[in-house]
């Protein structure tokens, strides 16, 4: 709804592979506060997420955490953030899709940033794929930390389903 409010248009190349394998980890570069919408409005429905945990007090994020299944991931902590996700992936075998934003945080610049492991093993333990959506131009319609969407066209690719099924954890820093 906020992006039709916005006037934001998708261009969408590979809009196939969001219905290619589900459920399936859906997973994105992370530039700015409006990805998360872009990223939802792909893929429409039959979704839960991953936030980090300080955005529980936030207000959107808490209002929307009682709509949809949300895991809230204490970054720093290793054996919180694994235990926090063990919700998501047992959605993930019960067939609801999660959505990633792997880099943890707002990315600044068009480089990527190193990904944390969370949305791998995920996928892993439940057995199904990683699809990644690439996005571009997000900064059109609002810079990194703006709260004030512009009209504009976001641009989006969505790749192919990734088959994680053969992945080992001693791998994960390869195969990421």
């Amino acid at each position: 709804i906020s992006l039709a409010l916005g006037k934001v248009r998708l261009n969408v190349i590979g809009e196939e592979n969001l219905w290619a394998a589900r459920p399936a980890v859906f997973i994105w570069n992370h530039r700015s506060i409006f990805d998360a919408q872009v990223v939802g409005r792909l893929v429409q429905r039959d979704f839960g997420a991953v936030a980090r945990k300080d955005l529980q007090k936030a207000p959107l994020f808490a209002a929307a955490s009682r709509f949809m299944h949300i895991a809230f991931v204490e970054r720093d902590n290793t054996v919180a953030a694994v235990a926090a996700l063990e919700p998501a992936t047992k959605l993930l075998r019960e067939g609801i899709s999660i959505l990633v934003a792997p880099e943890g945080a707002r990315v600044e610049g068009t480089g990527v940033g190193d990904f944390k492991k969370g949305a791998f093993r995920m996928a892993m333990a439940a057995k199904v794929p990683v699809v990644p959506i690439v996005i571009r131009n997000v900064d059109d319609i609002g810079s990194r930390n703006s709260g004030t969407m512009r009209p504009g066209t976001v641009d989006v690719a969505v790749l192919p389903p990734i088959d994680v099924s053969r992945w080992a954890t001693r791998d994960l820093d390869g195969r990421i």
